[in-house]
This record gives C-alpha cells, structure tokens and sequence, in this order.
C-alpha cells in the first residue's frame, strides 16, 4: 500500500522538481523580461497578482508546494471548501485579469510545446499553466476516485478559454488547455495517494 501511494505521487514529485530545476535555469531572464506592475493608460502603476507570479517564477513554485502541502492535509469539508476557494482562485487568474483584445485563437495545443526550448517566458507559462490546475486535481483525487474526474480539469479549462474568446479577453489557446489538463491529472493521481473522502 505504500508503495502504490509513492508511485501515485511520483508524477507530482517529478514536476515539482522540474519546475525548480526550469525556475533555476531561468531566473536571470524572467526578472529581466517581466516587470511585477501593469501600466495603466493614465499613467499609475497598479499592482497585479499574476505580473508578480509571472516576474518571480520562483514565488510561483514556493505557492504551489505550500498550497499542495495545504491541499494534501486537507480533510473532510474542508476539501470541498478549498476546492471552491481555489476555483474562485483560477477564475481570478485566467477571466478577471484579462485585457480586453480580439478574439485571438490558437486550435494547435502542442504549438506551446514547440517553443518551449528555446523561450524562458514560454517555459514559465507552460510551468504556471500545469501549476495552477494541480492543487485542483489534488483536491479532486481526494474526493473522489472516479475515470470520470480527469473530464473535469478538461472541461473547466476548455470552458475558460471559450469565456476569453466569446468575451473577447486575453488568448483562447488550446495549448493552455492541453497544460491545464495535465496538471489536473497529475493533480489527481496525487490526491488518489491520501485519504478519500468517497471510494
């Protein structure tokens, strides 16, 4: 039995250290690229969560694994309480931080993939974007352990790029999903190796 429950953490484990490894690699760029505030058109300097997690990737990856740790020690109905805390979180993050723009498409998920060797900044979002969707799937794996949840990181990051193309904000991008997903599952066969709430 402890043996199963390291092999379902394995994956989450890798990624972690992965992104550490990506973060290290890349600080120097990130920093120099990214500025922590938005400029408005009057001027001011206004501050943003995400210019500050995209400019200090390293704070990135300490929130995630303080979050997971929060996600893992979670029980009972405080996992359906986090689950809508950070559900709450990840429409912050991809809807209400949006800039107004056209409605730019990519259909190609694997075009994020293509750039990733050769772009800090490309590295960095893929990273956020498997982040953000992991203490989801965490809290996921722990209530229920079921073929059909893996639909849900899935549907609910197709969802939210549909909303910035209907609405006209940010990037409906298929590669954003395709990341999402897979920090969804990988979210999800963690949380599989604690306790569940539900069989």
């Amino acid at each position: 039995m402890k043996k199963k429950r390291i092999l379902y953490l394995l994956p989450c484990i890798l990624f972690i250290l992965f992104a550490f490894i990506v973060v290290v690699v890349d600080y120097k760029d990130l920093t120099k690229m990214l500025d922590i505030f938005h400029m408005e058109i009057d001027g001011k300097s206004i501050f943003r969560l995400d210019h500050v997690l995209n400019a200090r990737p390293i704070l990135v990856t300490i929130a995630g694994v303080l979050t997971l740790a929060l996600c893992f020690l979670s029980k009972g109905k405080m996992i359906w309480v986090l689950l809508g805390l950070y559900m709450g979180f990840i429409i912050l993050m991809t809807l209400l931080y949006r800039e107004e723009g056209g409605q730019l498409l990519n259909m190609n998920p694997f075009a994020g993939v293509q750039r990733f060797r050769h772009s800090p900044e490309k590295r960095q979002e893929i990273i956020n974007n498997v982040w953000l969707f992991l203490p989801f799937g965490v809290l996921l794996g722990k209530l229920y352990r079921k073929w059909w949840i893996f639909l849900i990181p899935l549907f609910l990051s197709g969802a939210i790029e549909f909303t910035q193309y209907v609405a006209k904000i940010g990037f409906c991008d298929m590669s954003d999903v395709l990341h999402n997903t897979l920090g969804g599952t990988i979210g999800i066969i963690a949380g599989w190796s604690g306790i569940r709430r539900n069989s």
